[in-house]
Order: structure tokens, then C-alpha cells, then sequence
């Protein structure tokens, strides 16, 4: 380096060039790291399929590849809660598992459990989706347990990483088609 002068440091050129190589390479290592890891999101959307008479109606699950990866999903799963949790459990939770009890008190259950093809195992090419329709008649079922009528989504790749919608309230439903 060189002398100081008046209180100031003064670099050469090389030294500068230096501190430039640094922080970019710092720059692209993490961008690289960040890049690497795959993304998936899930979304529950409310939504109508079909034509003519034979339309349905239902909850899909959405899950997008965000990533510039292949992502290769096992399973699709629906979470609802099936007990009220109380806030002296949620700390007894966080103090014994060293971690935020987000979904004490909720249950997870495959899709299979109620005759509902998800289409898994599949790859997901990068920036594609793959969307599962889950009918009224068989949500209803899925929500006869449940102390209310809220939802999650749940994707999880084979390496078993957990990806989770936001929590969806689905609405009360009238089964008359004559609308």
C-alpha cells in the first residue's frame, strides 16, 4: 500500500484492480450458490374445469418450477387442521423442538387417500407447472374432520424437501348445478 497522505490512504492501480477481483468474485459465488438450490411454489387457486354439462368445480394445486433446474416431485399432499391449538402448546412446542410449531395441529394426507390421481412421480422442466384439480364432492371429504375449512398445499420433491402453500379458506359450496 501506499504512504498516507494527510489522513488518507492512497492505492495504486493494482491495488484497486484487487478489491474489484474480490467483490465480484464474492458476488458471482453467492449468485451461484443462490442459483443451485431449486425452487418450486405452490399456490391453491379455486377453479372451474370442463365443458357444457359436464363442468367441475374444485381447488387445484398449482406447483411451478421457479428454478432453472429439473425438479422431480414425489407426492402432492393437503393439510387441514383437525385440532384448535392453544398458546401454552405453541411455546411448549417451540421450547422442545427448536422451532416455530407453524402447523401444530394440523394432519396431512395424500391425495390417494381419496381416489385422486396426482400425476407424481414427475419432472418438472424449468419454469413449468404441474396442476391437480380436487373436486368439490371430494373436498368435502377431505374437510368432514376438520375444525375449519382451511387448506394447504404440499409439494415434496424425492429428496424429500417439503414445499407449502399459502393457507387457502375454502368457501362454503352449494352442491345445486341449476345455477
Amino acid at each position: 500500500m501506499a504512504a498516507s497522505k494527510n489522513g488518507y490512504l492512497i492505492l495504486k492501480l493494482t491495488e484497486y484492480l484487487a478489491i474489484y477481483a474480490a467483490v465480484l468474485s464474492t458476488f458471482v459465488f453467492l449468485w451461484n450458490v443462490l442459483q443451485s438450490k431449486a425452487k418450486i411454489k405452490v399456490d391453491l387457486i379455486y377453479g372451474i374445469e370442463g365443458e357444457d354439462d359436464d363442468i367441475k368445480s374444485g381447488v387445484y394445486i398449482f406447483v411451478r418450477n421457479l428454478s432453472s433446474h429439473q425438479v422431480y416431485l414425489s407426492n402432492l399432499n393437503l393439510l387441514y387442521p383437525y385440532r384448535s391449538v392453544g398458546f401454552k402448546e405453541r411455546i411448549t412446542h417451540l421450547w422442545k423442538y427448536k422451532r416455530f410449531p407453524s402447523r401444530i395441529g394440523w394432519v396431512s394426507t395424500s391425495l390417494s387417500n381419496y381416489l385422486i390421481e396426482d400425476g407424481c412421480p414427475v419432472c418438472l422442466e424449468p419454469r413449468k407447472s404441474h396442476s391437480v384439480l380436487i373436486t368439490d364432492d371430494k373436498l368435502e371429504g377431505v374437510l368432514s374432520d376438520a375444525v375449519d375449512r382451511s387448506l394447504i398445499g404440499c409439494a415434496q420433491d424425492q429428496l424429500w424437501n417439503n414445499t407449502y402453500s399459502n393457507v387457502f379458506h375454502y368457501p362454503v359450496v352449494a352442491n345445486d348445478k341449476s345455477a
